[in-house]
């Protein structure tokens, strides 16, 4: 009944350490192995992602920033959307006004005015560090910005800026501490139904896992739509399954056992 698995990382695929669980691991191996196609779509840049796709050896296309980028089983970028010029000069305007840091995201490097405190965590999470400019580059537009910051000021930012900008731009929470903006059109969901016509497969073929609001879209698109019992009330309650425990004892694993007989 499924031909297509796509997975979010953080909180989902990988436990609190960023690391794949030999059952998860092996999880995906039964399912390439009676010929489930398995992808990866996440908010991180595609670098990021990247040892994660060498270390599973899958061959598949993958959704990176949160669907603003997919690139093709050679690391080739085969679909970018760019957040619009205006509105990236508004967010840095406001960002340096109230001292927020700001994760500046182009041709899949990382740039930042500062390092900091959230850089750190950034980066002790992902294992990307930016580089560390005066100015941010402009030649082009960005794929993705976003700011980092305490989960209540996270929030708050959300209710702000999502109400001013939203019409712009695809305004979400991903971690707790991270504010997403990319461009408009641009995200999990959409990227997903592309993911599926790349490869012929309908969508009530498609299964996506996901635990947190920027998983929403493609949880709310997918035919299964599966969310880790640790997500926030409104993609619990969008989800049509919820994975019965979390990504540190292997609920990615648990629920598409039960879904596949394995």
């Amino acid at each position: 009944m499924y031909k297509l698995v796509a997975t979010d990382l953080d909180g989902t695929l990988l436990n609190s350490n960023h690391k794949i669980s030999k059952r998860n691991f092996e999880t995906i191996k039964r399912l390439e192995e009676a010929g489930i196609i398995v992808c990866l779509a996440s908010g991180r840049m595609y670098k990021s992602m990247l040892p994660y796709i060498i270390e599973l050896g899958i061959n598949t296309k993958t959704i990176a920033y949160n669907g603003a980028m997919i690139a093709d089983e050679n690391s080739n970028v085969i679909y970018e959307k760019s957040v619009p010029t205006d509105f990236t000069n508004e967010i840095i305007k406001h960002a340096l006004e109230h001292e927020l840091h700001l994760n500046y995201y182009l041709d899949d490097n990382l740039y930042s005015l500062k390092d900091d405190k959230w850089l750190k965590l950034y980066g002790d999470r992902t294992g990307m560090y930016a580089d560390i400019v005066n100015t941010y580059p402009t030649h082009k537009p960005p794929t993705k910005l976003l700011i980092i910051d305490e989960p209540e000021k996270i929030s708050e930012l959300y209710e702000e800026l999502s109400f001013k900008f939203g019409h712009e731009v695809y305004v979400t929470i991903s971690n707790i501490e991270y504010l997403e903006f990319m461009p408009k059109g641009a995200d999990k969901g959409s990227a997903l139904k592309k993911l599926a016509e790349f490869y012929n497969i309908k969508q009530e073929e498609v299964i996506f896992l996901g635990d947190a609001s920027n998983d929403l879209p493609a949880i709310e698109w997918a035919g299964m739509g599966i969310a880790m019992n640790t997500s926030p009330k409104n993609v619990l309650s969008a989800a049509k399954k919820i994975a019965p425990n979390d990504a540190d004892t292997d609920g990615f694993s648990i629920v598409l056992e039960e879904i596949f007989g394995l």
